[in-house]
């Protein structure tokens, strides 16, 4: 997982993550995963536990997600991904999504690409 050094530092801070105390922590896999996860748990209770925006979070920051959110004019979810200014995040929310899928079937999970309360949000 990747977090950026303010990001990871606020995370442990936080979240008590007492094995970050230095920004090259992030390269052991038990700190990574932690503050990564963490910090991702952070983005889904801000967005009500909508995965769309918090992925995008994740990738572009919350600020921007934020702005995107008030500018957008209320669109459909998959019109708002579409609409995603930068092309890494579109792409990165996208591949999320898609492999969220694959993994759940490789752990014998009943499969879900979009959660209905993501679909009826209003982006």
């Amino acid at each position: 997982m990747q977090l950026m050094p303010a990001t990871a530092r606020e995370t442990a801070r936080k979240h008590g993550i007492s094995d970050y105390q230095h920004p090259a922590d992030v390269y052991r896999a038990e700190v990574n995963v932690q503050l990564g996860s963490s910090y991702f748990s952070e983005l889904l209770a801000r967005y009500d536990n909508n995965r769309i925006p918090a992925i995008a979070a994740y990738n572009a920051g919350p600020s921007r997600i934020n702005r995107w959110l008030n500018d957008s004019g209320s669109r459909p979810m998959d019109v708002w991904v579409e609409n995603i200014p930068y092309r890494e995040t579109r792409g990165y929310v996208q591949n999320v999504l898609a492999f969220s899928v694959i993994y759940q079937d490789m752990l014998g999970q009943q499969k879900t690409f979009i959660k209905p309360a993501e679909l009826k949000y209003v982006y």
